[in-house]
């Protein structure tokens, strides 16, 4: 820093207490004032301005860039906690996340949405699991894919049912088919 700075003390009964620091070289002013009601800090220069403004009821904090370094963070909230971005959102963790609501958790997005591991992937329900396509939908594997169920298995189609293997196994006690008048290799019905 060269140059003489500029400071400045105003204290007024009536206005509060306002330090002022003005560096003409640089062209930065950096302004703290207590008025009795709020705490004000500002710094104004050639990248932009930012200040800290705290009441009895409120800190609010307005800059272009906010960096937190430390060691630990943590945030809480009594009541209602909110975080929104106006681009870009990421969240990374270098070991495991976790996000968890004693109530429901609802995840959206606008466009496509995906899920990935790198390894195993689990969903599940104490209840019903239920997923949906508004078009198609598709179940893919490299190796093998299994659909099991304590009890029954049900596989419906409004319209055509197409199965395709190469060999098709069905094990049962009991099999029915009903409404088939020809399954092709086998005896005509």
């Amino acid at each position: 820093m060269s140059g003489t700075l500029l400071c400045f003390v105003d204290m007024d009964k009536h206005g509060g207490v306002t330090v002022e620091v003005v560096n003409d070289a640089g062209g930065i002013t950096q302004r703290v004032s207590m008025d009795g009601t709020r705490i004000r800090l500002e710094v104004r220069g050639p990248a932009g301005a930012s200040s800290i403004t705290q009441d009895d009821a409120s800190v609010t904090v307005q800059c272009n860039r906010f960096v937190v370094d430390a060691g630990t963070i943590e945030c809480r909230a009594k009541t209602t906690a909110e975080y929104q971005s106006g681009a870009t959102t990421k969240i990374a963790a270098g070991a495991s996340a976790q996000v968890q609501a004693g109530a429901a958790l609802e995840l959206q997005a606008g466009a496509s949405a995906s899920l990935q591991a790198g390894q195993e992937c689990a969903i599940s329900s104490g209840l019903d699991l239920s997923l949906a396509s508004g078009a198609a939908a598709s179940l893919t594997a490299g190796a093998e894919v299994s659909v099991a169920a304590a009890a029954t298995v049900d596989v419906a189609a409004a319209g055509e049912l197409t199965m395709a293997a190469g060999s098709v196994t069905i094990a049962a006690g009991d099999v029915n088919i009903e409404g088939v008048t020809n399954i092709p290799g086998l005896i005509p019905l």
